[in-house]
């Protein structure tokens, strides 16, 4: 399999062609697999702070509002009981760490899948590819709205999903293909 190799000033095909590693083609797509890393991706952007009091947490309620017996009332030990207006809360959520972190071969073998199922969609200009990145180069590239740049070696399978299309350099893909395509 061959990908034209378009020319820039143009757009259009420049007659030259990038070649697709022969495994790309044969693999077998796991949706499951794919679906694991790139939810563990996002959760690793989770910061986890969110937080709320319980009652021993939340200020006042030290003293036992009225008498246990001989009211009529419910029995009480504390204005900041769950159940009272301005108490804690039961099972709220406390600060922790959401990060996941798959193995390299899953990591690996889903970013193989996620490019595989691109180019079987056809999809391979929202998502730009570079070698390297340069601050000239970004900045240029934030003007465009729908234009995503990420380098060959930071990229993974949630941002290849995430794009409707790809298009990437002769030296990003070259650099891309070299040892990751390898899924024997």
């Amino acid at each position: 399999m061959e990908l034209d190799i378009l020319d820039l000033k143009t757009g259009e095909p420049s007659g030259q062609k990038a070649v697709v590693p022969e495994g790309l083609a044969a693999v077998k797509v796991n949706i499951a697999l794919i679906h694991e890393t790139v939810t563990a991706y996002a959760n690793n952007w989770r910061r986890g702070t969110h937080s709320t009091l319980t009652r021993s947490e939340v200020q006042g309620g030290g003293k036992k509002p009225w008498k246990q017996k001989h009211t009529g009332r419910a029995r009480s030990g504390s204005n900041r009981s769950p159940l009272w207006r301005k108490g804690g809360i039961i099972f709220g959520p406390k600060p922790r760490d959401y990060s996941v972190y798959p193995s390299r071969a899953k990591r690996r073998l889903s970013f193989v899948q996620a490019v595989a199922c691109r180019l079987a969609a056809g999809a391979v200009l929202q998502l730009l590819l570079v070698s390297a990145l340069n601050k000239e180069f970004l900045r240029a590239s934030r003007n465009l709205e729908a234009l995503s740049v990420r380098s060959c070696e930071t990229i993974c399978a949630g941002d290849i999903l995430a794009a409707k299309t790809i298009l990437a350099t002769d030296k990003a893909w070259a650099r891309m293909t070299e040892g990751r395509f390898n899924v024997n």
